[in-house]
């Protein structure tokens, strides 16, 4: 089977191969390794099918700047991520009381309730997309 992308013939085995090309980079947060990875690989495709033509434009977002860490107590240090569209804490950090909810699901928050939540730092998983259980992260936003 063959697609039209661009006046070009593209293969469905070509668009495959891509999208496990990209898949490959990991982790595709805007502002990461993988995330800029996986433009730079596009960058080179999308030229070749569309002639040379610049089809990528720059966007502004709010995201997080920097390294995150969770520095316990006792001072050991585990490497983090931040949530998406978080903004920047100060340089010095921020203190708070961390919550560890597992898998983030929505009775995991209501077995705790909010007002045990509110003003704490809520630590949840991110596992595997494609599982049976997995929990998208806008939800557990809005959880």
């Amino acid at each position: 089977m063959n697609f039209d992308y661009l006046n070009e013939r593209v293969s469905a085995e070509k668009i495959w191969e891509n999208f496990e090309t990209i898949c490959g980079f990991g982790g595709r947060v805007c502002g990461t390794e993988g995330e800029k990875q996986a433009v730079d690989f596009l960058k080179h495709e999308l030229g070749s099918i569309s002639g040379g033509r610049r089809l990528l434009k720059k966007t502004q977002y709010k995201r997080w700047q920097g390294d995150a860490s969770i520095e316990m107590a006792g001072g050991a240090r585990i490497k983090s991520e931040a949530l998406l569209f978080s903004p920047t804490t100060p340089d010095d950090g921020l203190a708070a009381t961390l919550m560890d909810i597992g898998e983030g699901k929505e009775e995991d928050f209501l077995a705790i309730g909010r007002n045990k939540i509110e003003g704490k730092i809520v630590l949840v998983r991110h596992g595997y997309m494609f599982s049976p259980g997995h929990v998208h992260r806008m939800r557990k936003y809005k959880y």
